[in-house]
């Protein structure tokens, strides 16, 4: 009896899910990455870069119900920055990738959010002719606007 009382103790202390401490700053980490390349109608090259990367934040505010029309930089939930290899050395592109991520609080009901996302971006050859190499940078906000943490995919090559 001893042990069996010992057995259900232990079952319970180990079996119990216990909350995971999560700052109430977004974190963000990479996954992955896929680059496919297709031929859209005319015969232009297109790329289509998928990204995955996790995301963890305390207090799960991420996303807005409402549906955004505008590019407000407050309701700009991910920012993808490309970084372009030339001579070597990397570089910022003169454009951003700014992204609404969809309201994910519903999703939590533990009170912190826990997730893999997924961006899908397509580039037009004829508007990236000078990219060969690349790295994109990108961060995310909560709605009450904290900024993660800044994480960096690996290099890319397009051609």
């Amino acid at each position: 009896m001893k042990y069996l009382c010992l057995f259900v103790i232990i079952t319970l202390w180990f079996g119990c899910e216990k909350p995971e401490p999560a700052s109430t700053l977004p974190r963000i980490w990479f996954d992955k990455y896929k680059l496919t390349k297709d031929t859209l109608i005319g015969g232009n090259l297109n790329h289509h870069f998928l990204l995955s990367f996790h995301l963890v934040d305390g207090d799960a505010d991420i996303g807005y119900k409402e549906e955004i029309t505008e590019n407000d930089s407050k309701y700009i939930s991910l920012n993808i920055f490309p970084y372009v290899k030339k001579n070597g050395i990397y570089e910022i592109d003169t454009v951003s990738y700014p992204y609404h991520l969809p309201y994910l609080s519903e999703k939590a009901p533990r009170g912190y959010l826990k997730a893999i996302v997924q961006i899908d971006m397509e580039f037009l050859k004829l508007t990236i002719p000078q990219w060969d190499t690349v790295r994109f940078i990108y961060f995310v906000k909560d709605r009450a606007q904290n900024r993660s943490n800044i994480d960096t995919t690996p290099e890319v090559k397009f051609k």
